[in-house]
């Protein structure tokens, strides 16, 4: 009976055994697969973050680009209005002594008053042109500068996004 109590007790032993051995290896199956599946979403993260770094790198070039192009139209407004307060200036200064309406009469010719009545028209055309270029590009400066500051906006969320790649990946 103490024999057969023994062989019944190792049998346990063994089964237990057994049952740890198969539950071992399942975990470490398990374990298997969750390895793989991390290196595959670090692999993945590592792509990400590299097509990341290549966006960034391209936008900081847009950036550039376009930091340059409203430095270059700020200077032309500079030198538009300029211009223009130098016209102005000359026009209000020579008022007193510049008649537009004695300018066309004293003409020789009806032919030469023609002409000064059409110069006159395109010089006060041409003001009005000037006035406008004026406008165009401080509205398109202002929408550049918007766009400037959108894509650096765009830049600061990749970056953010690369550091939370690279915070998960560590």
């Amino acid at each position: 009976i103490a024999l057969e109590k023994e062989i019944n007790y190792t049998t346990s032993l063994l089964n237990k055994t057994k049952e740890n051995k198969k539950s071992s290896l399942v975990y470490i199956d398990y374990l298997d697969k969750k390895i793989s599946s991390q290196e595959r979403l670090l692999q993945l993260l590592n792509i990400e973050q590299n097509l990341l770094k290549k966006q960034i790198f391209k936008l900081e070039n847009k950036i550039l680009e376009n930091e340059k192009s409203i430095n270059d139209a700020e200077k032309e407004i500079i030198e538009l209005k300029k211009e223009y307060g130098e016209i102005l200036y000359s026009l209000q200064k020579n008022k007193n002594e510049r008649n537009d309406l004695m300018f066309i009469i004293s003409s020789e010719t009806f032919n030469q008053a023609y002409k000064r009545i059409l110069f006159l028209r395109e010089y006060s055309r041409a003001r009005k042109t000037q006035a406008l270029q004026i406008t165009k590009n401080q509205d398109s400066l202002a929408i550049n500068k918007q766009r400037l500051l959108s894509q650096k906006e765009l830049i600061k969320s990749k970056k953010d996004l690369i550091n939370s790649i690279y915070k998960f990946k560590y």
